[in-house]
């Protein structure tokens, strides 16, 4: 059961287990049975008594520390732990929707986004389950770590193959150009067909033909 005040100006509901519910009383309380229903009537969780903060709570130095170390940067609101890893990428640790004691990890979308992603708060932005379980908040942060450096490897592999077509495309264009000038050099050699070797070229024809055609006429051989 979740339990919320009607004269509570922040729309929060609390677990019922939260401490703050012995001060609501029957008449001003609004009772929920799955954290679905709170959320759809307009409600957020308390950041005290979900499950993300009581486990929040208890490993706070050690999620600080671990968050310190390696550049992430993260806060609670809503209930959910939200952590933005060094390489910009939003993640959120919350409840399971259904029945809201399982913890589920939240990554963000950022292929085919119809809006200025960077402009949205991390709240509003587009999330995707991850497919990652762990009991523990350390567990997702570690899972997190991985994963980043699994897409800097990635990054690398894909910038390293760039680098290769780019090099390739441009060894191409070189031979090209080199065989290019090549066929320009040879053209530019070849002999001009001038006046003087022309008349020489008709004369050994005429002279051919005189050795070898018995039947040629003398007569008929012009000769330049």
């Amino acid at each position: 059961m979740f339990y919320c005040s009607r004269n509570s100006k922040k729309h929060i509901f609390h677990y019922n287990t939260c401490r703050y519910t012995k001060h609501f009383s029957k008449k001003n309380r609004i009772d929920f049975y799955t954290v679905d229903e709170a959320k759809a009537a307009g409600y957020v969780p308390c950041s005290c008594c979900s499950i993300i903060g009581q486990q929040y709570r208890k490993c706070r130095r050690e999620v600080m520390a671990f968050c310190a170390e390696h550049g992430f940067i993260h806060f609670m609101r809503d209930g959910e732990l939200y952590v933005i890893s060094a390489r910009d990428t939003a993640w959120r640790i919350c409840c399971n929707m259904k029945n809201g004691k399982e913890k589920t990890l939240l990554h963000e979308s950022k292929e085919h986004v119809p809006y200025n992603r960077r402009a949205r708060p991390y709240h509003e932005r587009i999330y995707h389950v991850q497919k990652a379980k762990s009991t523990s908040i350390i567990g997702y942060l570690v899972y997190i770590l991985k994963h980043d450096k699994i897409e800097e490897e990635r990054d690398r592999e894909r910038k390293h193959d760039k680098a290769l077509l780019i090099e390739a495309s441009k060894n191409n264009k070189t031979l090209h150009q080199q065989i290019t000038q090549k066929q320009r050099k040879h053209k530019d050699r070849r002999p001009v067909d001038s006046y003087g070797g022309a008349r020489r070229r008709a004369n050994q024809q005429l002279r051919t033909l005189e050795m070898t055609s018995p039947d040629y006429w003398l007569d008929n051989a012009v000769y330049f």
